[in-house]
């Protein structure tokens, strides 16, 4: 065992540059569900004023539960990320079993360094959570409408919620991680850096049936939104399913029919490493569309969420004597702080499939990049292709997100006005304009991350 111990903190110590993205997201991951868990103690520090304490208490108790559906979200990032990981781990795997090391004690070791990860991201997210929690608790001020003044908050509820909801993320990371191990066989890791996917040649008849499904099925999700907001309520999983069948559809012709147009134009396409970039799209475009119909939903549905939130939080009173002010004001306050959570929950997991699903690409091709360099290719031209197929993966689904989210727009104004908030009362652009902006400041970390992994510095020559 303590050999496996030794493997596994080395592991983390050589490949911490290359898990920059997976750690800082899963770090942001625990901070969220610190700062979601934290609600009742931001209420205790911020002082309800003429508002009865019992009833923000009863709204704490709301929200709370809640929270577990933000975790099955988790869930599924960390299922994506073990790919990433093994992936990355392969080679080295490999070579535990050639000196004589067992699968089991292979997958300890592996199991051991998921491990080390998650504790080292919860305990940042949690401090983090702490750390930023006077900017937190302005969140919450503003959702149930009390008066905001910088706090420090260190929730022990919170930080017990982050902790087991982040052990049950884990759990689920890891055995993702053992699946895709028992799967693979020991001539696959060994083969893992020299394999490729090959990039295929699809029928034009098939990419041209992919595009007409996929436009019917979004044009089809589109007009139930456009329709009445009491449809799309009754009907949201089948229009979500609707858009995501026709946006993978899209997709996957969209990249057969740009890829066919750029070969044709010989001058851009023999330019550079273009045509490098291409094929490395097309190689990878099964996988690809999956991912990026993923991030596209997550965005989408998130922005939507945001600019619920902020339309909620105008909701008028009424003129009901059922309901007295107090009441009315945890009521709005906890939905508000529900729909503005899961907003960000998913567009922090929109990029963070977008970044692991690069870092795994970039992993397989680090050796590619370092054939090109040795073949005379420039690191400003080796650089280039890879900033272009990172602006791909990032600029694509924040197109189809902004498309998916004129309908949204339209289907959550309808919601709103079902509130009682007029319609147009909500400046969706700026909200979309500022995710936007955090998806390019990822996009940037993102490919830095990337840079960092497939084109290391050239050893200075004596």
């Amino acid at each position: 065992m303590l050999l496996e111990i030794k493997l596994a903190l080395g592991g983390v110590r050589r490949n911490l540059n290359d898990y920059s993205v997976y750690f800082a997201t899963f770090a942001f991951c625990s901070c969220l569900l610190y700062t979601y868990a934290s609600c009742r103690d931001y209420l205790l520090a911020l002082g309800t004023g003429s508002v009865s304490l019992e009833v923000f208490t009863q709204a704490a108790d709301v929200v709370a539960p809640l929270g577990v559906f933000s975790v099955v979200v988790f869930c599924f990032l960390a299922r994506y990320a073990n790919r990433f990981l093994v992936r990355r781990r392969k080679a080295e795997l490999a070579m535990m079993e050639l000196v004589g090391m067992g699968r089991g004690s292979v997958a300890s070791v592996l199991l051991m360094e998921c491990a080390l990860v998650a504790a080292g991201a919860l305990v940042v997210g949690i401090s983090l959570g702490v750390a930023l929690s006077p900017a937190f608790a302005a969140l919450a001020s503003w959702a149930f409408g009390l008066a905001w003044r910088p706090v420090v908050v260190a929730s022990a509820e919170g930080a017990w919620f982050a902790t087991m909801s982040f052990l049950a993320v884990s759990v689920a990371s890891a055995l993702g991680s053992l699946a895709e191990l028992r799967r693979t066989s020991l001539l696959d890791l060994m083969q893992a850096r020299r394999v490729s996917d090959a990039a295929r040649v699809r029928p034009k008849a098939m990419v041209v049936l992919e595009l007409l499904a996929g436009l019917a099925l979004l044009g089809s999700a589109y007009g139930i939104c456009w329709w009445s907001a009491q449809m799309f309520m009754a009907f949201m999983i089948p229009v979500a399913i609707l858009a995501c069948l026709g946006t993978y559809l899209l997709l996957r012709a969209g990249a057969s029919i740009v890829s066919s147009a750029v070969r044709r134009a010989r001058g851009v396409y023999l330019k550079g490493l273009t045509c490098f970039v291409v094929r490395q799209l097309e190689a990878h475009v099964a996988g690809s569309c999956a991912a990026l119909t993923s991030a596209s939903a997550l965005l989408a549905v998130g922005v939507c969420a945001l600019g619920l939130a902020v339309g909620i939080r105008a909701v008028p009173r009424g003129d009901s004597a059922l309901v007295s002010d107090a009441d009315f004001q945890a009521m709005v306050g906890t939905l508000v702080y529900i729909v503005l959570f899961f907003g960000v929950a998913f567009v922090v997991s929109a990029v963070a499939v977008l970044a692991l699903q690069q870092m795994s690409e970039v992993s397989k091709s680090r050796g590619t990049f370092c054939e090109l360099r040795r073949l005379g290719a420039e690191d400003r031209e080796l650089s280039r292709a890879l900033l272009a197929q990172v602006c791909v993966y990032f600029l694509v689904p924040s197109a189809m997100a902004t498309v998916h989210d004129l309908s949204g727009f339209i289907a959550a104004d309808g919601i709103l006005e079902i509130l009682g908030v007029p319609g147009g009362n909500v400046n969706y652009g700026v909200v979309l304009a500022t995710v936007l902006a955090a998806f390019a400041a990822y996009l940037v970390v993102t490919y830095r991350a990337c840079r960092r992994s497939v084109l290391p510095r050239r050893p200075r020559s004596s």
